[in-house]
């Protein structure tokens, strides 16, 4: 996903949902410029990606707990190179546990860091919104 196998500039748009926080954040920016390499001038980048923010301050600060608490045991206790907000979290489920076993790397942003790495891809943000854990962006390229 970090060299796409297309042409420079051939999608009018491209559609990125809940995948975001698979792509280890000091790859990000390598990441959205292999996308933004392939999408056209004025082309339009949809995303929506996991966020430990959600509207109100109590479950923002408890799922902010949980990811911190996972990213110190991994980081301090098991000496995993994590960098601050990759964890990995045991799949639990029995329907999950059918199709996949063992643990999954997650990381979450917020709409601060997510805003600054699409302006430095040079796209313009039309519109974003944050619900139930998950952020929500319309974005399009530059023309030039």
């Amino acid at each position: 996903m970090f060299e796409l196998p297309f042409q420079e500039k051939v999608f009018d748009g491209i559609w990125f949902s809940q995948a975001f926080e698979y792509v280890p954040p000091d790859r990000r920016e390598e990441f959205l410029a292999s996308i933004g390499r392939v999408l056209k001038r004025q082309g339009i980048l949809y995303m929506s990606v996991e966020s430990w923010v959600y509207p109100g301050l109590w479950a923002s600060l408890k799922e902010l707990c949980c990811d911190l608490r996972l990213f110190c045991y991994w980081r301090f206790w098991k000496g995993e190179p994590l960098l601050w907000g990759e964890f990995l979290y045991y799949l639990s489920g029995e329907k999950v546990r059918a199709r996949y076993s063992g643990w999954h790397y997650h990381v979450h942003t917020d709409r601060c860091t997510l805003s600054k790495l699409l302006k430095r891809l040079g796209v313009e943000i039309l519109w974003m919104d944050l619900c139930d854990g998950y952020i929500y962006t319309l974005s399009r390229k530059a023309a030039a």
